[in-house]
């Protein structure tokens, strides 16, 4: 229980340094590395990659640890690896 907890904490302090501004530095409108076209639209959606990233690997380590292996134990620390 302990380790739910304490990834629970974890993903927490995380989530709350992440909106911190970084480090910015300072560029010139003649750099033709960033000459790009800026995307408008985004290609995936944040709740795609919430699904890509965390409910597709969850339901496909459900799966296996409790169908093919039927062992708990695989299960717990699957998604604790995720």
């Amino acid at each position: 229980m302990t380790d739910w907890i304490l990834s629970i904490i974890l993903v927490g302090l995380i989530g709350g340094l992440t909106d911190k501004a970084g480090y910015k530095r300072e560029f010139s409108l003649t750099d033709t590395s960033i000459q790009h076209i800026y995307a408008v639209s985004e290609r995936i959606t944040f709740s795609e990659c919430i699904v890509y990233c965390g409910v597709i690997p969850a339901i496909l380590i459900i799966i296996t640890a409790m169908l093919w292996r039927r062992s708990f134990w695989d299960l717990h620390n699957g998604l604790l690896g995720l």
